[in-house]
């Protein structure tokens, strides 16, 4: 008579697949993102002690004293904004080449294109809702 489940179509190894291929789709997003905030972060890190100096020297231009607290904050600032800077181009960089990657990925994992572009949709419309200022403010607002 023929063996019925053997015609059937594997649905637990398509699962399987599309696990996998949304893992090595994190996996890529995660070392996409990582490299352009990193790149931010050492930008803004090398910008720091420059910004001190000069809000230091801009105090001591226009008066006789120049208060620390100021200074800190001449050297924080371009930290911060090459920070978000980072982290906005890190998002575009990831919309921008997340449909290339997805081809390429549900190629190499035997999946639906469709069904992996509709997983990697909901995860960026997370991490738009968990942006790294917005989740640091949240955590600051929830409070303990």
């Amino acid at each position: 008579m023929g063996t019925p489940y053997r015609e059937m179509e594997e649905t637990i190894a398509t699962e399987a697949r599309l696990d996998d291929g949304m893992v090595a789709f994190g996996r890529w997003r995660s070392r996409l993102k990582g490299m352009w905030i990193t790149g931010g972060i050492i930008l803004g890190a090398a910008l720091i002690l420059p910004g001190f100096l000069i809000a230091t020297e801009l105090q001591f231009a226009f008066g006789e004293v120049a208060w620390l607290w100021l200074s800190v904050v001449g050297g924080v600032v371009p930290f911060l904004v090459m920070s978000s800077i980072g982290s906005t181009v890190a998002r575009q960089a990831v919309r921008t080449r997340t449909p290339s990657a997805i081809a390429r990925i549900a190629a190499q994992y035997h999946v639906d294109e469709e069904k992996l572009t509709e997983l990697a949709n909901l995860a960026g419309s997370l991490d738009s809702k968990t942006g790294i200022i917005g989740g640091i403010a949240r955590q600051i607002l929830s409070g303990p």
